[in-house]
């Protein structure tokens, strides 16, 4: 199911919660269920509904944290993080990321980190001056994802930077950064990241 949010397609999560969620309740998982209500939330933030989103994933983090479970809640407060910026409160999704990278240090489960420096680098452009930081945020997204081997996170978070250099007219820079991961894709070019990488490459060879 978390496959849709990994790949940006809800429509993939959705389909997936439909069964998920009959079936944890079947079985009495209580966890999976705070996972479907967290997930279910993030949807409704790809439709516009950010109260309605941010309230479901803390509902489903906080039942997620009460079952005791540590696994994946960096996952949990990606999700609220995305939700954040999606609604434009950067300070509060500076915050969550934060948190969630906080308690990575402490207990592992780097499997999230590159994707949590990338959404740090969003939220911090939704502060005054807050540029600078978001470089290194996503400068330091694309580190981790190449030591990790996470070539869609890799992909993703040079992206933004690319956008963001782009916007600051360095064109070159953001084509040179950008060309090699996305020519190592050789399929899912239908995915909503491979075709914003496509698109923003053209745009920066148009005006190099």
């Amino acid at each position: 199911v978390e496959l849709g949010y990994e790949r940006r397609q809800p429509e993939i999560t959705q389909s997936g919660l439909r069964r998920l969620i009959p079936l944890a309740r079947e079985q009495g998982y209580a966890q999976w269920l705070a996972m479907a209500v967290a997930l279910a939330g993030w949807i409704h933030a790809t439709k516009g509904d950010y109260e309605a989103a941010c309230a479901d994933i803390r509902e489903g983090t906080k039942t997620w944290d009460g079952i005791g479970n540590l696994l994946m809640r960096p996952f949990l407060l990606g999700m609220l993080a995305d939700a954040c910026i999606r609604a434009s409160r950067g300070q509060e999704a500076l915050r969550v990321s934060d948190d969630a990278l906080a308690f990575i240090a402490t207990k592992g489960e780097v499997l999230w980190e590159p994707e949590l420096h990338r959404l740090r680098g969003d939220a911090w452009l939704l502060i005054p001056n807050g540029r600078s930081e978001a470089e290194s945020s996503y400068t330091r997204a694309i580190e981790v994802a190449r030591g990790q081997g996470a070539k869609l996170v890799e992909l993703r978070a040079s992206t933004s930077l690319a956008r963001l250099w782009v916007e600051q007219d360095r064109h070159a820079a953001a084509y040179d950064l950008l060309a090699p991961i996305y020519d190592w894709f050789t399929e899912g070019f239908d995915t909503p990241d491979v075709k914003e990488a496509k698109a923003l490459l053209a745009e920066a060879r148009l005006r190099m």
